[in-house]
Order: C-alpha cells, then sequence, then structure tokens
C-alpha cells in the first residue's frame, strides 16, 4: 500500500481546481465549514481530499476510512502518524458520545532528503461518525517555520467540523477537548421584573472567550480580501456555535419564566420585544484590544455588551426558542442589529441565502436595535440604508 502522504500530498488534478469552503458529503454525512479561501485541488473517490488555502499557506487532508479499518479514533490517528513518518502528541476523549482523539505533529515534506531538515507541523484529528459509519480524519498542516504563524487558523478549520445535525450546535472537538466541563455555577437574572436564576459551567465564559479570540486571529488574516464578508460570516458563526449549547440551559430557564407563571408574556411578539428591551439595559461596554467583544456567556451573566454581543446573544436564545432571529452588520456605520422573523410594523430587511440584504419588504426581518430603548422595528434614521448591512444567518 503507498503511503498517505504519497497519496494526498503529491498528486496532481488533471481536471483543475476547485473551489470549497463549506464542504458537505452526502455519501458520509459530515460538513466542513472551512476558513474563506479553500481550493480542493486533489481527490481520491469520496474519502480523501486536498485542500490548500489561497490566503495562507496552509493545506487541509480530509479522509473518511470505514469502521472496520481502525479500532479507535486514537488508533487511526497513530496509524497517521507512521504513514507520515510523524512525530505527534495524541490524546483520545469523548466528543458528542463518539470517540475522538486529536493530535500536534511534525512530518518531513515528501522527496526531501533527511539532512534538509524541511518539515510541516500542523494538527490532526479523528472523529467517529454517527451509527458506526467510519472515521473522519482532518489534518491542517504548515511549514514548521509557519506553524506559530498560523495555528489559530489550522485549529479553527479542525473545529469547524460538524457530523451530524446537532453538532452544529454544539463546541467543535478541538475546544471541547481544551475546555471540559468544569462543574456548574448559577447566575441570578432579572427580566420584565421576574428574577431568573440560570446554570452555566464555571468555565464557558473563559471557553468562549477563546473561540472568539481565535476567530479574531483568523478574521485579521482576511484584511483587504475579497472575502472579507464571508469571513465575518464565518467569525459569528463560530462563536453562535460554540455558545449555543453552553446558554441552552439558560435559555429553557428565562422561557420558562417569561411565558409561565405570574404575568406571562404571550405570543412571539412580546417574547421578542421583552428580551428585546433586557438586553437594551445592559452596560454598554467595549474591550478595545484584540477582539472587542465579550464572550456570550459573560454578556448573559453580567449584563454588558456592545452591540454585536447583544444581538447575538439575541439570536441564540430566541433560535433556542424556535423564532427565526438572525444578525445584521454594517461595516460602513459600525453597528449591529437583530433581526426578527415575526409580525409587526417598522423596518425590515430581506435577505437571500447568503445573506447579501435584497429588500425591505414585509417578508423580511423585522430589524432590532440593542442599545437603544426602541420597540422592535425602529432604528436611527442615519443607519437606515439597507445596502450598507448584510446577515449571518444561522442554522435552525
Amino acid at each position: 500500500m503507498k503511503k498517505f502522504s504519497l497519496i494526498l500530498l503529491t498528486c496532481a488534478v488533471g481536471a483543475g481546481i476547485l473551489q470549497a469552503e463549506i464542504m458537505t458529503s452526502p455519501t458520509w454525512g459530515y460538513t466542513l465549514d472551512m476558513p474563506e479561501g479553500f481550493e480542493l485541488i486533489d481527490k481520491t473517490g469520496n474519502e480523501r481530499f486536498l485542500f490548500s488555502s489561497t490566503v495562507v499557506p496552509v493545506q487541509l487532508i480530509v479522509s473518511v476510512y470505514p469502521p472496520s479499518r481502525y479500532g479507535s479514533a486514537e488508533q487511526a490517528l497513530e496509524d497517521m502518524r507512521e504513514q507520515l513518518s510523524a512525530e505527534a502528541r495524541i490524546a483520545g476523549f469523548r466528543w458528542r458520545e463518539q470517540g475522538a482523539a486529536i493530535g500536534q505533529l511534525t512530518f518531513p515534506v515528501p522527496g526531501n532528503k533527511p539532512e534538509t531538515r524541511q518539515k510541516y507541523q500542523g494538527w490532526m484529528e479523528a472523529v467517529e461518525l454517527p451509527g458506526k459509519q467510519g472515521i473522519l480524519i482532518l489534518i491542517a498542516y504548515t511549514t514548521e517555520e509557519q506553524a506559530g504563524e498560523y495555528e489559530h487558523f489550522i485549529i479553527s478549520t479542525l473545529d469547524a467540523v460538524y457530523t451530524d445535525r446537532g453538532s452544529r450546535f454544539e463546541t467543535g472537538p478541538m475546544t471541547a477537548f481544551v475546555w471540559p466541563a468544569a462543574g456548574e455555577q448559577s447566575y441570578p437574572l432579572t427580566i420584565r421584573g421576574k428574577t431568573v436564576t440560570v446554570t452555566l459551567d464555571a468555565d464557558d465564559g473563559e471557553a468562549n472567550q477563546f473561540v472568539v479570540d481565535r476567530e479574531f486571529e483568523v478574521l485579521k488574516l482576511y484584511l483587504g480580501s475579497k472575502h472579507w464578508r464571508t469571513a465575518w460570516q464565518r467569525y459569528y458563526r463560530a462563536i453562535y456555535r460554540d455558545a449555543y449549547k453552553r446558554l441552552e440551559r439558560a435559555g429553557f430557564d428565562i422561557f420558562n419564566a417569561l411565558c409561565y407563571g405570574e404575568n406571562p408574556v404571550t405570543g412571539d411578539e412580546e417574547l421578542t420585544a421583552a428580551l428585546l428591551e433586557w438586553t437594551q439595559g445592559f452596560t454598554y461596554t467595549r474591550v478595545p484590544e484584540g477582539s472587542d467583544f465579550i464572550s456570550l456567556p459573560r454578556v448573559l451573566t453580567e449584563s454588558t455588551g456592545d452591540c454585536d454581543s447583544r444581538a447575538l446573544l439575541l439570536a441564540i436564545l430566541l433560535n433556542q426558542m424556535n423564532l427565526d432571529t438572525v444578525l445584521f452588520i454594517s461595516p460602513e456605520y459600525s453597528h449591529a442589529l437583530a433581526g426578527f422573523a415575526i409580525e409587526g410594523s417598522g423596518a425590515r430587511m430581506e435577505t437571500d441565502l447568503s445573506g447579501a440584504v435584497t429588500g425591505t419588504g414585509r417578508d423580511g426581518y423585522l430589524v432590532g436595535e440593542t442599545t437603544a430603548n426602541v420597540p422592535p422595528g425602529q432604528v436611527a434614521q442615519d443607519m437606515a440604508d439597507p445596502g450598507k448591512w448584510f446577515a449571518v444567518i444561522f442554522p435552525q
């Protein structure tokens, strides 16, 4: 059998180069939300792919093996280590009730003589697919000299794997390994005059901030790039995905407190208005250094944050309550709004599937301003041009 490195690292594609950023495998059921600018440059059937980034010098190997090939995810990575003649540290863990493993590796550039000492460095992960379909393996790497510079990009790439629908709402495997459960902690909130006690993991704030800061480092690589808008959308999708499960129990408790008991809210419009009014009362906080985005568990528990962190928190909570909500971003206005798929009068923005704003018709999302005490549908007149906004649409 040929070595894995020779199969994927040294082959050319006669049919040319294909664009691929969000890749879904109908055969195996997994999806990769890769950073923008990856191109498919080689493939073997529906099992093996080689991608190369046109933005940074990083390559990504994707392969799937049948369940009979390996007894565990750790065993799969050990085999990859041997095939690549790599030095690697490998650790196993559980992700979504399935076996998983990650490893940091260094391996020689194929075809180079040992004395040249040229090497690749990066990370690899293996996750068992649901229903014992097989094992998915991802290996992302760059040159050893550039590994530190692009490590955030590499880890972000490997973290953005979905093995089923539910994994779109749960922390990625790389982050889950670094931030295991640390124990519950309770926080009191006051919403519409009602006291709600919510429970989160004690490390949820730090863990989500870890994702925020990592994804910001990735986003910075796209300054001036033609991919800037889609990179920005991916940035918010990554934060949303990581925070969704962390806040799921809190969203359930908030919904029950508002919709049941004394003086319950009635209807989607009143529920949305109540949560919007609550976020409008938060302390306006910015952290100019770094990402300038406060982790969503902290926004929730400390009632603080700026426009995009508040609007993204609203999007998570309302989507958890089965109310379709999006995030609107305007680079020109340096502002963010929530968008609600509810009845009501006021300003609306229609979008296509890419998030481009296509109009202001009645089928659009009713806008929600989180930093001024106004009802849904109202926005400052000097920020009302729909052509200066785009949407971040989240999985339902």
